[in-house]
């Protein structure tokens, strides 16, 4: 028997879901799926984030190893033709009938493909690495919040990240040497936290966040979230105004101290 994706209507909230053909639709009982559920919430954002992980992408292009296609392509050492492919080989139409173009922007980019341990860092070009990362949120961190990325995709994606990381780019040399993935996703939920962001487990914004509930924040029903670049501008006025006051604390500590020799 053949199913299509019908709509329900239930007050002010429509619901999707799978029914048989509509000359048997009267005999059968739809099964509502709740757009406004935490399930449907944190499953939009991962589809959107992870297009490879929902059949929505060619992910096996980009899984590290030898004699593999990501090998003979020589993404290892090339970071622009990396995204470029990631970019290119994401479905041009979901089976929804969302276009790649829809999604992830054209021109300009709506999502990029972001590395969750950013190149420059050590990080690999390798698919446990990377998500599709709002465009404005990946430009104004660079590569000054891994952590916050950590924190972004959850425990268990930046668990393989920094073991891709490690055994497929340089992360051993770098500023996360000598730390542990979880210890990366606290780092960054913590700052998060300080400009009212909660993340899941999974790194899926949490609704309870203040960011959200004041509308800071924003999913759109294709998953992309709204209002990150403005966050991490926030972000960074923090930790300048820290490292001025600890700049501050080590002047007046150093004259104390020398007043005190004479």
């Amino acid at each position: 028997m053949h199913v299509y994706p019908c709509i329900c209507f239930a007050g002010n909230h429509a619901y999707d879901f799978v029914a048989p053909l509509c000359s048997q639709m009267s005999n059968r009982k739809a099964v509502l799926r709740d757009p406004d559920s935490d399930e449907e919430f944190d499953q939009r954002q991962n589809t959107h984030k992870f297009p490879w992980e929902h059949g929505n992408a060619r992910g096996e292009w980009f899984q590290p190893g030898a004699d593999t296609t990501w090998e003979r392509k020589g993404y290892r050492d090339d970071s622009d033709k990396f995204r470029k492919d990631v970019r290119r080989t994401i479905a041009n139409q979901r089976a929804d009938g969302r276009t790649r173009d829809e999604l992830y922007g054209g021109t300009p980019t709506k999502s990029d493909v972001g590395h969750i341990f950013a190149d420059s860092n050590g990080g690999s070009n390798t698919l446990g690495n990377i998500y599709m990362q709002p465009s404005g949120m990946n430009r104004d961190m660079k590569a000054d919040f891994d952590d916050v990325n950590a924190a972004w995709v959850g425990y268990a994606r930046t668990e393989k990240a920094m073991k891709e990381s490690r055994g497929y780019g340089e992360l051993d040399g770098g500023r996360w040497a000598q730390w542990n993935s979880t210890d990366v996703v606290d780092s960054g939920k913590a700052k998060l936290k300080q400009v009212g962001v909660l993340t899941k487990q999974g790194g899926e914004l949490d609704k309870r966040s203040p960011a959200y509930r004041n509308g800071d924040l924003k999913v759109d029903p294709d998953g992309h979230v709204r209002g990150m670049q403005a966050k991490m501008k926030e972000l960074r006025k923090i930790g300048k105004a820290k490292e001025e006051d600890d700049d501050l604390a080590h002047l007046f500590g150093s004259g104390m101290s020398g007043l005190g020799r004479r």
